[in-house]
């Protein structure tokens, strides 16, 4: 958006600020699930660590780790707004249970359940792992508690785990929103 932040976590409140403060309605908007295909396998890159690395993710991987973290938070406070939106009589800010959720004030989150939110409904209970990139990139990982807990609810009717993927999540202009069904069910 052509505003510099430190992307210090002593920073992350007015991060949180901008965010909100520039998320496009159409984004908020979105609500159709977005169908997963299976991607074609690919070759570790054999170029190293060096300037033409060309591995997985090559925009984010040339992002210094606390760029990595601002971004994870750009990515959650788009998923807070939009959540907060459409599960707007069960969703609080308790709902937020990574560690991003201090930007707001709220006490510290646990960032190894697996998920980022978690939304009780009456007859159903949804974790949303939320993943961002600053690119329009459409491939994203799991970590090993993200497969864990996406596992453990698939096929269950009591459980539904969702991943809210945003791209070019850093540029509001272009900022896009996915929504996921549980890519291990």
């Amino acid at each position: 958006d052509d505003t510099e932040f430190s992307a210090e976590s002593k920073d992350y409140p007015a991060i949180f600020d901008h965010v909100i403060g520039t998320i496009r309605d159409d984004v908020l908007a979105t609500s159709r699930p977005a169908q997963l295909r299976e991607m074609a396998q690919t070759k570790p890159s054999r170029s190293g660590r060096g300037k033409g690395r060309t591995g997985p993710h090559p925009q984010i991987d040339a992002m210094s780790d606390a760029q990595k973290a601002a971004l994870g938070l750009v990515g959650e406070t788009v998923a807070y707004a939009w959540l907060k939106r459409h599960y707007p009589d069960v969703f609080s800010p308790a709902s937020w249970v990574s560690s991003y959720r201090e930007s707001i004030g709220e006490p510290p989150g646990d960032d190894s359940l697996g998920y980022d939110f978690k939304i009780s409904l009456k007859a159903t209970t949804l974790y949303f792992e939320v993943k961002a990139t600053s690119g329009s990139d459409m491939r994203f990982e799991l970590g090993e508690s993200e497969v864990t807990k996406a596992v453990a609810c698939a096929r269950t009717r009591r459980d539904d785990y969702r991943v809210i993927f945003i791209t070019q999540a850093s540029n509001a202009a272009a900022r896009s929103l996915h929504i996921l069904h549980n890519p291990l069910d």
